[in-house]
């Protein structure tokens, strides 16, 4: 299965997302992706991370940045942290 957290306010290495969320469900043989708009960084390892710099974009933009993420991973489950990602799951169309 293949998850997305998508997350406007935390580091794409937050404690709780990446080592205690994201591991263990990649341990259980799932496909994790953590999209953040706290930093621009793409990495693809055990995690995939693919986020941008959103600070000084306004909230329709983050929005349509996640749903861009989103679909280049096509999740079949989306994590969301804070309620901005919400929008973007609930446009997201797969």
């Amino acid at each position: 299965m293949n998850i997305s957290f998508l997350t406007s306010s935390h580091f794409p290495f937050d404690d709780r997302i990446y080592h205690h969320m994201a591991k263990t469900l990649i341990k259980e043989g799932n496909s994790v992706e953590i999209v953040s708009s706290k930093v621009k960084l793409e990495l693809i390892d055990e995690i995939s991370i693919n986020s941008f710099q959103g600070d000084s974009i306004t909230k329709v933009e983050k929005i349509n940045f996640f749903i861009e993420k989103l679909n280049s991973f096509n999740p079949d489950l989306i994590i969301c942290c804070e309620p901005l990602t919400i929008f973007a799951a609930k446009k997201y169309k797969k």
